[in-house]
This record gives structure tokens, C-alpha cells and sequence, in this order.
């Protein structure tokens, strides 16, 4: 049996640039890209973001091994508390092509005493980062980092930070692309990328009532075939009636959406 050659350093290098530029034209791949990233950096937790936009005002974030909890929690919770953002604020390293290591923003020491490490950092294993700019932010451009996690007894070291600074400028040239000539589709990528890590089925609907996307979720759901489905035209159907209205779900979806937006209720209203 003929044995499989590893990979050299370079040719994974070369695979790594290969999938951050085909990224560009489908950013349905960026999750995966961000994976293969991390990996290549020996890290636990990635995230490729835009630190002051979110995904809902044309932002991104597309991250790996770190859960939507821990997403809320940082969003609404720890990102006044976030010591490394803070540092590379004040010390003017927010550029193009910037890479900083978790002990050139502040010390370990300091870190593990605060807020941010004991209340949050440690709970997901998390106590070094490798970050790079790829984009410092401009008009029709939001500031974009790359972020990648380690233990707190795991430093990167000089190979991560050359790695880092050559990898940034291939994201920069590919996120700059995608930016400029697909950024509808970039902003689905991303919502649909954050609706996949919901742990309930979500379906998008056009004004035809007709199902243009559902997440990983909702189509485990559809898979069960336990009442709900989609007919010949994509749209949603149910085998019984309503309880509360007795109307079957295809026509309350239909009375739902001929009220005008103001009227339509919440997700109180349900079937």
C-alpha cells in the first residue's frame, strides 16, 4: 500500500490562501476557512470579525468553536471589560496589517486577575490570543480582526506572529473583494452562518410564503416528517389545523403576511 506524504509547511500554506480566496467568491465558506485557520495555528477557538459593526449593519462574524452564548455574553456583557481590545486601542495598534500577541497588549499576570479573564475567558479555556488587522476601517469599509484563542499555558510564540502577518494580507485582499463586489452576499453568509448555530429551526420566507432558506435545525425538522413539510411550490404545510383558530398553517401564514407590518404581532402570535 503506497503511504500518504504529509503535508510540508508551504503546501499547507499554499491550501490555507486557496481556501481564504475562494472564501471571497462564496463567503458560505468562510466558517470552514476560519476552521482551517485556527487549526494551522494550534488554536481553540477563531473568530474572524468586525469589532464595531455587527452582522445586522452590514458587519461580519464568522467564528469557530465559540458558541452563540458566548457571543451574547461578550456582545452585551464583557466587551467593556475586554483588556486586549482596550490595549491595542491605546497603544495605537488598531492599523492595516497590525499583528499583536496577547503579552504585547497587557501581561498574563494582569489578565488573569481581571474581570474579563475570571468571569468569561475562563469559562471557555480561553487565556492567549494571536490577532491580526486586516482591515484598520474606513468610510464603506468597517475595521475587521482576525482573532485566534489559545490556553493560558499555550502561548503563541515568533512562528504564530509570522504566520499571522503573512496570512493578513491575502484576508485583506479577499475580504477587500468581497467587500466591493458581493457585500449582499457576504451579510447573508453571515446571517445564515448565525442562524445555523441556533438550536431551533428558523425558516426565511419570501412574500410568496415560499421557504428560501432554513437552518441546520429546521432542516432536521423537515427530515423528521412529523407533521410540517414543504408542497410543490416550497411553502410551508401542516397536517392538522390551528387549535386557537382552526385554520390550517398554510392560510394563517397568508392572513399573517396581508396585515400590514404594524399589525402582524409578535412572537406571541403563533400557531
Amino acid at each position: 500500500m503506497q503511504s500518504i506524504t504529509p503535508m510540508t509547511p508551504l503546501a499547507h500554506f499554499s491550501n490555507l490562501i486557496h481556501q481564504v480566496y475562494a472564501a471571497s467568491a462564496e463567503p458560505s465558506r468562510w466558517p470552514d476557512t476560519v476552521g482551517e485557520v485556527a487549526q494551522a495555528f494550534g488554536a481553540i477557538q477563531a473568530v474572524l470579525f468586525t469589532p464595531y459593526v455587527g452582522p445586522s449593519s452590514g458587519g461580519l462574524m464568522f467564528p469557530w468553536q465559540v458558541t452563540e452564548k458566548d457571543l451574547f455574553l461578550y456582545g452585551t456583557q464583557y466587551i467593556r471589560h475586554d483588556l486586549w481590545a482596550q490595549s491595542a486601542q491605546r497603544k495605537g495598534l488598531i492599523q492595516d496589517g497590525m499583528v499583536a500577541l496577547d503579552e504585547d497588549l497587557v501581561s498574563q499576570q494582569e489578565l488573569l486577575a481581571s474581570i474579563y479573564y475570571r468571569e468569561f475567558l475562563s469559562t471557555m479555556g480561553v487565556g492567549r490570543i494571536c490577532s491580526g488587522v486586516v482591515f484598520e476601517g474606513s468610510p464603506g469599509l468597517p475595521a475587521t480582526v482576525l482573532s485566534v484563542y489559545r490556553r493560558p499555558d499555550d502561548p503563541f510564540g515568533p512562528q504564530e506572529r509570522e504566520l499571522m502577518r503573512l496570512l493578513v494580507p491575502h484576508l485583506s485582499r479577499s475580504l477587500g473583494l468581497m467587500h466591493r463586489l458581493n457585500q449582499a452576499h457576504h451579510q447573508v453568509a453571515s446571517l445564515r452562518a448565525a442562524l445555523n448555530r441556533l438550536s431551533v429551526g428558523v425558516f426565511l420566507l419570501d412574500h410568496a410564503l415560499a421557504v428560501v432558506h432554513a437552518n441546520t435545525a429546521g432542516h432536521q425538522v423537515l427530515e423528521r416528517g412529523d407533521g410540517l413539510t414543504l408542497d410543490a411550490k416550497r411553502r410551508l404545510a401542516a397536517a392538522s389545523q390551528s387549535r386557537v383558530t382552526a385554520v390550517r398553517l398554510e392560510n394563517w401564514l397568508a392572513d399573517l403576511i396581508a396585515l400590514p407590518e404594524a399589525e402582524r404581532g409578535s412572537f406571541s402570535n403563533t400557531f
